[in-house]
């Protein structure tokens, strides 16, 4: 999952844009103005936060006012920094291949574009400031009040257990980490409205133009802000069940065990059992011929194996449930082609699961994905189809599955059977 690990710009999930961001009040040069309901203050609604979480800020963040422009541009020169083009460009390039994104879709800019509608801001752990945002969302008193409390969690949090900065990146323990970062400051979002708003939401509206803008959201960047957003907060919500509603497991989590992948959070059984994913192991370059170089390798968690059967509403991502552990190669050839060319690109995949049935359901779920969902055409034998400009070929051993993206049915299926270890 592409995700921003940290606090830096917060966005709330498409259904709701709204209700999880900062905002502020006035009462000094530290608090500019920003309307609260009943005269509250920047303090007042912190020593709310802090009495649901049990804990005493240091000191209560300062705020500033920016547009939605200005934090576009502070959030694209922060991911500049310590997210380079090149690790941007592979990253693309697995989820253009995965069917994930289309070929002229970058899930950055798609990033920035929901920043820029419907953020209402966010706490910068870097400057330790919390920022408003004026942009697409209509924000009236009580929205600014509870998102103002969201805000303030996460600055909580950081002055007693140090988040780290944001990163932007493919990665799964990055997801799960930025989960749990964002369930805690939901889980008081919601404490926060039941116990000061009589359990009353606030309204949550977007202006017509930023309505627009975000319904072209890619599918996948929606469903990932929704797992940051909702997951997480079943993800908290479970911890302080088994906690007796107290937020000692919360703390832990966040100071020394926070969850290891996305499969801990959807299942935070996994997680109280400390359940950790397994590391496939896949040999690919000596199964290539010619010149080729290893671009990218990475893992792949149980969010995007379901987003990747589930795109195109074909095949359910239920069928990942059985996940065990997962890991990708992408491997790329001199020369260039545009995406999603596979003419000059390779990606091997492998996945272990649970049980024997889990390996099941999960191949037959990604055949119907290949088949129906992609329009891949039958090349010979069961689990190999010519796709595009190339080809695709799955191998099953024991409960391990491994599928491989190659210029022909031939590479594909030599990659697919031989390249596990």
């Amino acid at each position: 999952m592409l995700v921003a690990s940290g606090c830096n710009g917060d966005s709330p999930p498409p259904d709701r844009f709204a209700g999880d961001q900062t905002a502020a009040k006035t009462g000094g040069a530290r608090h500019p103005a920003v309307d609260l309901p009943d005269d509250l203050t920047v303090d007042q609604v912190a020593a709310r936060v802090a009495r649901i979480r049990g804990a005493r800020f240091e000191e209560v963040p300062s705020t500033a006012t920016v547009d939605s422009a200005e934090l576009v541009d502070l959030q694209r020169r922060l991911i500049e920094r310590r997210y380079s083009p090149a690790e941007q460009r592979r990253d693309r390039e697995v989820q253009v291949l995965l069917g994930l994104l289309k070929p002229d879709e970058d899930p950055l800019e798609v990033l920035e574009t929901v920043a820029d509608v419907a953020a209402l801001g966010f706490y910068d752990v870097d400057t330790k400031r919390l920022r408003i945002v004026r942009g697409g969302v209509k924000l009236d008193p009580a929205l600014a009040e509870t998102t103002l409390a969201h805000e303030l969690t996460h600055a909580l949090d950081d002055q007693r257990f140090g988040l780290e900065a944001a990163t932007v990146e493919l990665d799964d323990r990055s997801a799960a980490l930025a989960a749990l970062r964002e369930g805690s400051a939901s889980a008081v979002g919601e404490e926060y409205v039941d116990r000061y708003r009589g359990g009353r939401e606030p309204p949550q509206e977007l202006t017509p133009e930023a309505a627009r803008r975000v319904s072209d959201v890619p599918a996948y960047i929606i469903n990932s802000v929704m797992f940051l957003y909702l997951d997480s907060t079943n993800f908290v919500d479970a911890l302080r069940e088994r906690a007796d509603g107290g937020w000692r497991l919360v703390d832990r989590a966040l100071e020394r065990r926070p969850p290891v992948s996305t499969e801990q959070v959807l299942h935070p059984a996994k997680y109280f059992v400390d359940e950790r994913p397994t590391s496939p192991k896949v040999v690919v370059g000596p199964l290539l011929d010619g010149f080729w170089n290893r671009s990218q390798r990475g893992d792949i968690g149980e969010f995007d194996t379901g987003q990747v059967l589930a795109h195109g509403g074909i095949a359910p991502a239920g069928a990942a449930e059985g996940w065990g552990g997962g890991t990708y190669e992408l491997w790329r050839r001199g020369g260039r082609c545009a995406l999603p060319c596979t003419e000059r690109r390779v990606l091997v995949l492998s996945w272990d699961w649970d049980t024997a049935r889990d390996e099941r359901e999960f191949t037959r779920a990604m055949r119907l994905k290949i088949g129906e969902g992609s329009g891949g055409d039958p090349a010979g034998g069961r689990d190999s189809w010519r796709l595009g400009d190339g080809a695709i070929a799955l191998d099953r051993r024991g409960r391990s599955t491994t599928v491989a993206l190659a210029p022909s049915v031939e590479l594909a299926r030599r990659l697919a059977g031989r390249s596990r270890r």
